[in-house]
C-alpha cells in the first residue's frame, strides 16, 4: 500500500457490498448504509458493476460472504455479553454506524492504515454519516506497529473478551506481522478472544484457467500499489493457530460456503475458488 493514498481496495470491496443490495436476489448480506456510504467518490465505479452485475462476480460472492460470516460472529458474541468489537483493516465497513445504536453499552474499535483511516472519517463526514460516540478509530500500519499495545493505548480492556474481525486484509500483510495479530487475539483469557477472517490458498493448488486469473488478478493488485504477500495453506495455518493457543477454529473452503449460503441460487452468485473464511476462539 502506498503510504500516502487510501486503500483502492478498500472502496473497490465497498463497492461490491453495495452492487450486492441491488444486483443479487436473495441478499445474502443486508447493509442499509453500503450505498451511501460510497457517496460521489464510488458512484462511477457501482454504476458500472450496476450495468454488468456477471463481472467479479465471485469475488463479490467471496465479500459478502464473509461479511455475513463476521456479523454473524459479532452479533453472537454480543448475544453472550462481549462489548468490545475490533474491526481490523475497517476499509469502509458500516458494521459499527449500524450497530452501534441497538448496543450503546458496546466499544466499538476500527483500525486501518493511516491514510485509508483518514479517508473514511472525510468520507463519513461527505456523506453525512456521523460516527457512534462509543467508535474508536485507530490508525495503524500492521507491519510497523503492535496491535495489542496499540489497542491498549486506544482504551481496549485486554482482561475482558472481544470479537475481532480482519476482512481482506490476509493477502496484502506480512506472514510476520498476521501472526503477531493472532497472538495477540489468542492471549486474551481464555475463552474471550476469537477472530473472523478471511484468506486465499496458493494459486499453485488451482488448475488452469483458475491459476491463470488468480495471477492476472494478483498482477493487477501489484500495478494498484497493493501487492499480494500472503497465502496459507489449510493445514498449516491450522497448526499455526492451534500453536497460538487457539482452541477452536472453523475453517470454511469456497465448497462449503457455497452449499452454506449460496446454494439453490439461479444467479451463478458464489465465492471464489480457494477462498476460505475462518471462525477461530482461543
Amino acid at each position: 500500500m502506498l503510504e500516502t493514498r487510501p486503500s483502492v481496495t478498500a472502496l473497490s470491496v465497498a463497492v461490491l457490498r453495495a452492487a450486492h443490495q441491488r444486483i443479487d436476489v436473495p441478499v445474502v448480506f443486508p447493509d442499509p448504509l453500503a450505498e451511501a456510504i460510497l457517496g460521489t467518490v464510488g458512484a462511477e465505479a457501482l454504476g458500472r458493476q450496476l450495468a454488468d452485475p456477471g463481472e467479479r462476480r465471485r469475488l463479490r460472492g467471496s465479500v459478502v460472504v464473509r461479511a455475513a460470516i463476521a456479523e454473524a460472529a459479532v452479533r453472537a458474541a454480543l448475544a453472550r455479553g462481549v462489548r468490545q468489537i475490533v474491526t481490523l483493516g475497517a476499509g469502509l465497513d458500516t458494521l459499527a454506524c449500524r450497530l452501534a445504536p441497538d448496543f450503546p453499552d458496546v466499544r466499538f474499535f476500527e483500525v486501518d492504515h493511516p491514510a485509508t483511516q483518514d479517508w473514511k472519517r472525510q468520507q463519513l463526514a461527505a456523506v453525512g454519516i456521523t460516527p457512534p460516540a462509543s467508535l474508536k478509530f485507530l490508525a495503524l500500519d500492521f507491519e510497523t506497529r503492535v496491535l495489542g499495545e496499540a489497542l491498549a493505548e486506544a482504551g481496549l480492556e485486554t482482561g475482558k473478551a472481544a470479537c475481532f474481525t480482519l476482512l481482506g486484509i490476509v493477502p496484502y500483510v506480512a506472514r510476520d506481522a498476521l501472526m503477531q495479530t493472532f497472538a495477540f487475539v489468542a492471549s486474551l483469557p481464555a475463552g474471550a478472544g476469537e477472530i473472523v477472517f478471511d484468506y486465499g490458498e496458493p494459486h499453485e493448488n488451482a488448475a488452469e484457467p483458475v491459476r491463470r486469473a488468480y495471477r492476472a488478478m494478483a498482477e493487477a493488485a501489484a500495478a494498484k500499489g497493493e501487492p499480494w504477500v500472503t497465502a496459507f495453506e489449510p493445514a498449516d495455518l491450522h497448526a499455526a493457530l492451534t500453536g497460538l493457543g487457539f482452541r477452536q477454529i472453523e475453517d470454511r473452503g469456497s465448497g462449503a460456503l457455497a452449499a452454506e449460503y449460496f446454494a439453490g441460487r439461479q444467479d451463478g452468485l458464489s465465492p471464489g475458488p480457494l477462498f476460505h473464511v475462518v471462525h477461530a476462539r482461543n
